[in-house]
């Protein structure tokens, strides 16, 4: 039987065997391979009770007795061929943060990649190439004109930082990120071929290097203390296992007892039951509560738990929160849990609501997410940062209160101040640095970085409704766009309100959305949400400044913006009468590759017919983006303002195929049964509000009912009437219709 030796014992054992030459763990003939000459060594030794170090000893996993743990070692680095290698990745960081206060020149916490010259002399990496993809060796390689940043000195180490910004200097800065949820790392030679040294990692967590121990060996670990460009210090002696929970998140009607369990022997679990992390980093809080037998639950209760043991890498934080006599209405929809410390993740003194109006990642909080759906059967948690979502106009107006529905004053609907937006943010620090789910209906992405909680501004009568059918509608337009869902939501295990979880128009969303690790431009009304804004308003300055009816020009212009796309989103903006439009509410994008192209995206379109509930009728009906919206501007519409929608559409009007395929496009979606037709947008509508009826605190006349009753019907004349009158369609002319075998066709 095997006996234990300290901790500090291992790392003295560690510490004495990192001094030698750098073998492959299982060279004990020192060959630099592991092969049957090193097995026939360790089978002399076999079940010996050593304590050997150094040269011809198996004892390679620091505890007394040559046993099938050390042949474990052996196995692993199975015919490892080190005697042609010189360099070699040594440590890496895929999740950096400015907690780790590690930063390259420019001061970012950027990802990094550390390589080990293993050589008895200097060596020049200029040409080589350095992959987050094994399969596209070449995605980077190091320059070849400076030698002073890439050589690696007889036993150095030289540090690239992996940040996509290759622009970048002083430094040396990779075409690629690295990809915290796992991928590969290859270094290959000049010509492009033939692989220097590789690593396939899995999930990595935020701030923890993982790397060689010792330097160049084969043996990869987490490293609490980070050391890019030195040697690699005390790796954790192993990783606790996760906790496991003896019940699920979810509803329950009666009372049970919670079992908490940890498949490592030794570890001690801490919990809490207040929404407060029982564990941090590597240490109990004071609020963790040591677990010795099992938790009475009988109420609704968020459970957060994590195991600890000294000098191994602890678990994540789990969370299940446990509801107790739910309604039907509150379970015909998905169930949103967020869990965090009230003082430090949500209110004062030091939450998110410590700062309402100001934005940026130093007032992110972290939270646990946690979705509970019967209709689906999802059940899942993710660790993630929260911050508050809104405008400028928003954020001050934040109160903090207990009751979070839909405010009433009299018999007009106000926002409740009470009710916060959020945006969850999925990093490594946390945990996972995307959340892979397939959350949001009418599209194909699945993996996010963030996602907004929209409480519903606007939109105290039909909160969502409209906003989610307008997205929904341009996405089945046929355009890139983000989407979301319905969502009741506890905060602490205790019910505040229904919500809008929506996918977030970001890099990383594009990214996933097209395929790409390309970066993009991302400009909003309200500035740049990613990269730069330098190319759009070169777009916008070359439109304003040359005469569009020029088909050079215009083929120009239409090179580096989707002018289809553009005529879909003015037309279903115009039609559904979106009050805060034009010079509000837009958001547009492009990928940063030789191919990219601005496109529009709809985003808070829930100004449909506001102004219109109460009328009694639709005397405003005839208002359009033309002349009227916004209402807030003094000089208002597409004819006379000068936001970038305003100006492009100004300037491509002047070109007759601009007019041509906005009447074309208009013909495609309103008749023959198209997404605009007045059929198809009443299916829509009634099938978004299906979604959320269960919830809604007023459904009555006037207010849910004058879309479809009122708006739609009518809508559709005065829109044509506004394109003719705008001379981009010519109504006496009348529309074709195409019947294909016996089938009516969409055309123009």
């Amino acid at each position: 039987m095997k006996v234990k030796l300290t901790s500090l014992l291992l790392i003295v054992i560690l510490t004495v065997s990192a001094t030698a030459q750098t073998f492959p763990t299982g060279d004990l003939n020192e060959d630099y391979i592991v092969d049957i000459l090193d097995m026939q060594i360790m089978a002399g030794q076999w079940l010996d009770f050593a304590g050997c170090e150094g040269f011809g000893c198996p004892e390679f996993d620091g505890v007394l007795g040559i046993t099938l743990s050390d042949y474990d070692y052996l196995a692993a680095n199975w015919l490892e061929d080190f005697r042609d290698r010189t360099v070699v990745i040594n440590e890496f960081m895929a999740s950096n943060s400015s907690a780790s206060g590690i930063t390259d020149p420019q001061g970012d916490s950027d990802d990094w990649i550390e390589i080990y010259n293993m050589g008895e002399a200097a060596l020049d990496l200029a040409g080589k190439y350095l992959t987050d993809d094994l399969n596209n060796p070449t995605v980077w390689q190091f320059p070849p004109d400076r030698p002073s940043e890439t050589t690696i000195a007889a036993g150095g180490y030289l540090v690239v930082w992996a940040d996509g910004e290759i622009g970048d200097t002083p430094g040396l800065h990779a075409g690629f990120q690295l990809n915290a949820g796992g991928e590969e790392i290859g270094l290959f030679d000049t010509d492009g071929t033939t692989l220097i040294d590789s690593i396939v990692f899995g999930d990595q967590v935020g701030d923890i290097s993982y790397g060689r121990w010792p330097d160049g060996y084969s043996d990869w670990r987490f490293f609490p203390t980070a050391t890019p460009g030195a040697a690699n210090d005390t790796p954790y002696i192993g990783e606790v296992a996760d906790t496991k929970f003896s019940s699920d998140r979810g509803f329950y009607d009666d009372p049970f007892s919670l079992t908490i369990t940890c498949d490592t022997a030794g570890a001690q679990i801490y919990y809490t039951t207040d929404g407060t992390a029982p564990v941090d980093n590597d240490v109990a809080t004071a609020d963790g509560i040591l677990y010795t037998g099992p938790i009475s639950i009988s109420s609704n209760t968020s459970v957060r738990a994590a195991a600890l043991k000294t000098g191994w890498m602890p678990t994540n934080l789990d969370t299940h929160t446990y509801i107790f006599d739910a309604s039907d209405e509150i379970k015909a929809m998905p169930v949103v849990c967020l869990t965090g410390d009230e003082e430090k993740t949500f209110f004062l003194p030091d939450g998110i609501m410590a700062y309402p109006t100001l934005r940026g990642i130093e007032y992110e909080r972290p939270v646990s997410f946690e979705v509970i759906d019967l209709q689906t059967g999802a059940s899942f948690h993710e660790n993630c940062g929260i911050r508050l979502h809104g405008s400028n106009d928003t954020r001050p107006q934040y109160t903090i209160g207990e009751d979070w529905s839909t405010c009433w004053i009299d018999w007009w609907p106000h926002m409740n101040t009470n009710k916060l937006g959020f945006n969850l943010w999925f990093r490594s620090t946390y945990g996972n640095n995307r959340l892979e789910y397939p959350f949001f209906p009418f599209i194909d992405v699945d993996r996010f970085k963030s996602l907004v909680l929209r409480q519903g501004k606007n939109d105290a009568c039909t909160p969502f409704i409209k906003d989610e059918w307008a997205r929904r509608l341009f996405r089945e337009m046929g355009h890139v766009q983000v989407t979301g869902s319905f969502a009741n939501l506890y905060l602490n295990g205790e019910y505040k309100s229904y919500y809008n979880p929506t996918a977030r128009g970001d890099q990383e969303f594009y990214q996933e959305w097209y395929g790409t690790e390309n970066e993009f431009d991302v400009i909003t009304q309200s500035g740049v949400r990613d990269g730069d804004s330098s190319a759009w308003y070169s777009l916008i300055n070359y439109a304003n400044s040359n005469d569009l009816s020029d088909i050079t020009k215009y083929e120009y212009v239409a090179s580096k913006f989707d002018i289809p796309t553009f005529i879909d989103f003015l037309i279903i903006e115009i039609h559904i009468g979106n009050f805060d439009w034009p010079g509000n509410n837009w958001d547009v994008h492009c990928e940063r590759s030789a191919d990219g192209i601005f496109r529009f995206s709809i985003w808070d379109a829930e100004g449909l017919a506001e102004q219109w509930y109460f009328g009694g009728g639709c005397e405003n009906c005839a208002d359009t983006a033309f002349e009227d919206f916004p209402t807030w501007s003094g000089t208002a519409g597409l004819n006379h303002m000068n936001d970038p929608i305003s100006q492009l559409y100004r300037a491509l009007k002047a070109n007759p195929e601009f007019v041509q395929l906005f009447a074309d496009h208009v013909h495609k979606h309103f008749w023959n049964s198209g997404i605009l037709s007045e059929e198809h947008l009443l299916m829509r509508w009634w099938e978004v509000f299906a979604e959320l009826s269960d919830v809604l605190p007023y459904a009555g006349p006037g207010v849910v009912t004058f879309v479809p009753d009122v708006f739609i019907p009518l809508r559709e004349m005065y829109t044509m009437d506004a394109f003719e009158a705008n001379n981009l369609i010519d109504l006496s002319f009348g529309y074709p219709i195409f019947n294909i075998n016996s089938s009516y066709q969409h055309g123009g």
